[in-house]
């Protein structure tokens, strides 16, 4: 797998500064790092031939080693880490080529990440000639720029600075520019910081991306700074029109060592989200593996389209159990708005956020077209609506496979068809999924379930659990609008609400093994059923399903305890269903009004209750026997893996059988 954290480290990575990985630390201590080896303010060389270091070149401190990186002008540490509490004042020798350059260090103070090192009669001009002393010869400065004013948003905000320099009348140097917030722009620098004047005037240049220039002024006081972090802390203001302005800095301070302010390391959520969006915007490597390596907050970087979303992706994009929080895409014009247009590869191991996605048709928060694997994801605190068709909060359609999923707390809205909490359409898998609190919406539309809108596919141990699931119109369950095989599934303390055409389960296709439980239905008018609401003679299967409710509402007849309407007389089909009659209307029978169809036995081995107890061992057996039934001639990649038990204390419960 490729790591996304590689893809992002380009990004983030400052000049000169190196930093060993911090979970090699132990015992809260600090590890020492090496900067470059040269003179303040000059190239770095390696010996008297005066050519640059090379690979292979060693830089020993005490017992430990440092290998010269010619790709970065890094020395990264071999073996061992050196920690600051581990240092006191002893050699240290550079070897390069057949040479080695022995220094002593005379003070017990620590190299430090942000240094250069210099020596003190070890260098002739630009070459290393004769040992000498090494100590510190940089200070890092860090100018903090906050928004104030009247910004049209963050984004705008962290563009708005192009670069920032200082002339240090040797040279000019370049600040590292990067978000810490929303609010906050960081520009750090390491350099030459010595002076015969005291106090010191700073004045720094900042470039702006509307072409102006702005001059930020200080002054600070004080002596021997290298080795240290000074931030300079400014407000930046919009003004309209922007012009060029002076900032004066009164409140700028030393912070102290620079391995003070590494141990308190900023935050870098928002440095990630925009290379994150940089990635999903220029990435081509859509055949590849990508691993998040920390959270993405998106919440302050506005995105308007995503190239990950233009696409097919044929990779693996693995959340590595991270979270993407405030997803915003797509708008009331647009069709197909999702993270990723079309998934032919996989996304896992992934969490969204107070996602807000917005389209007409074909709407979902992880792809807009589901070909390949969607596990191990949770949709938290997020709205999915449309103003067409298709709408799920994990896809808008799939074929393939979602396993292990989760839909909680979010709102679900669409108004033409097919709108569920998991998926719009679904014509694959959906394994081991939950929906949790959740509002499916479907206005006046109809198709819509609380796992998905409509389903030609596969739905097992699958779950809904509280929250609502409506529409004006009709064709609605619990957790399936119509079609399709639900098998060992369950929805639980849901209110359910159409015109017609109305099932507990599902309003139509083959529902197994499934039971509702302390749930509200209604319908306006007719086709109401504890199971599905209405069988149009062809051939589902209805067995071993238990139906459940607080209150049935319904504007007339038909309505039934199994089966709202049916006409279907096979009584291999339905049969060993339970359901709870009291909150029925006074005469309903299991299969609703019979007098459309031929069928001759109202209740069709179907058993009402009043008292759970009475049943509940016959009725759990009954259900694992029709799973048994299934699986007997179900492909081995479409077999219920399950078994019901009921305990007075935990309830009905699913448990896998391998």
């Amino acid at each position: 797998m490729k790591k996304f954290l590689n893809n992002i480290t380009l990004l983030v990575v400052g000049a000169c500064l190196f930093a060993c990985d911090a979970n090699e630390a132990v015992e809260n201590k600090t590890p020492i790092t090496i900067g470059a080896i040269g003179v303040a303010g000059t190239t770095q060389v390696r010996a008297a031939d005066n050519t640059f270091f090379q690979e292979g070149d060693v830089l020993n401190v005490n017992e430990y080693k440092f290998a010269y990186n010619a790709v970065n002008g890094q020395w990264t540490p071999v073996g061992g880490i050196l920690y600051q509490e581990d240092w006191t004042p002893q050699d240290i020798a550079l070897s390069f080529g057949s040479e080695t350059l022995v220094a002593n260090q005379t003070t017990a103070e620590a190299l430090h990440g942000a240094d250069y090192i210099k020596g003190a009669g070890m260098l002739t001009g630009n070459v290393i000639s004769s040992d000498g002393n090494l100590t510190h010869a940089y200070t890092r400065i860090d100018i903090r720029l906050t928004k104030t004013g009247e910004w049209s948003s963050a984004q705008e905000f962290l563009a708005y600075v192009e670069s920032v320099k200082y002339d240090t009348g040797a040279d000019e140097v370049s600040f590292y520019v990067r978000p810490e917030s929303g609010n906050v722009i960081v520009a750090s620098a390491v350099m030459p910081f010595e002076f015969d004047t005291n106090p010191v005037a700073f004045e720094a240049t900042i470039a702006t991306a509307s072409g102006r220039e702005l001059a930020l002024k200080s002054t600070v006081s004080g002596d021997d700074f290298a080795g240290k972090c000074i931030t300079i802390s400014a407000n930046l203001e919009q003004r309209a029109p922007l012009s060029d302005i002076v900032i004066d800095v009164n409140d700028w301070y030393d912070v102290g060592s620079i391995d003070d302010l590494a141990a308190n390391e900023v935050d870098k959520s928002v440095e990630h989200a925009l290379a994150f969006v940089e990635w999903a915007n220029t990435s081509s490597e859509w055949n590849a593996g990508f691993t998040l390596e920390y959270d993405i907050d998106l919440s302050d970087v506005a995105w308007e389209e995503i190239a990950l979303a233009q696409g097919r992706f044929y990779g693996v994009l693995d959340g590595n159990g991270h979270s993407i929080t405030g997803l915003k895409a797509g708008n009331t014009t647009t069709t197909q708005i999702a993270l990723c247009k079309y998934l032919y590869g996989a996304v896992k191991n992934l969490t969204f956020i107070d996602a807000e996605i917005t389209g007409t048709s074909y709407v979902g928060v992880i792809t807009a077209s589901n070909s390949g694997t969607i596990e191990n994801c949770i949709v938290s605190n997020s709205n999915i609506t449309g103003t067409g068709s298709t709408i799920g909060a994990i896809a808008a359609s799939g074929s393939g496979t979602i396993i292990n999923c989760t839909v909680e707390n979010c709102f679900v809205e669409g108004v033409v068809q097919r709108i569920g909490g998991v998926v719009g359409l679904n014509t694959g898998k959906i394994i081991n999924s939950k929906v949790n609190n959740v509002t499916v919406d479907g206005t006046t539309g109809f198709y819509v379930g609380g796992i998905a809108g409509d389903n030609y596919g596969l739905i097992i141990n699958s779950h809904v659990d509280g929250g609502e699931i409506k529409s004006t119109s009709y064709l609605l369950g619990g957790i399936a609008g119509a079609e399709g095989s639900v098998i060992a599934c369950s929805v639980n303390n849901v209110t359910l609400s159409a015109d017609n055409e109305l099932g507990g389960i599902s309003n139509c296709g083959s529902v197994i093994a499934s039971l509702i439980t302390n749930s509200t239905i209604n319908t306006t008018r007719y086709s109401l059923g504890g199971i599905i609401g209405r069988s149009y003679g062809v051939a589902y299967k209805l067995q071993g399903n238990i139906a459940m409710f607080t209150s049935v509402t319904n504007g007339r007849t038909p309505v039934g305890g199994v089966v709202g309407e049916t006409k279907d007389d096979d009584p291999t089909l339905i049969k060993d269903n339970y359901w709870y009659s009291t909150p029925f209307p006074d005469g309903t029978n299991a299969l609703g009004d019979i007098s459309y169809s031929n069928i001759t036995d109202a209740n069709h081995g179907c058993t009402s209750f009043t008292d759970l107890s009475t049943v509940v061992e016959e009725a759990v057996s009954a259900m694992n026997t029709a799973i048994a039934d299934y699986n007997a001639d179900a492909d081995d990649d479409k077999k219920c893996n399950y078994q019901w038990q009921y305990t007075a204390q935990n309830g009905f419960e699913l448990v896998a059988t391998n």
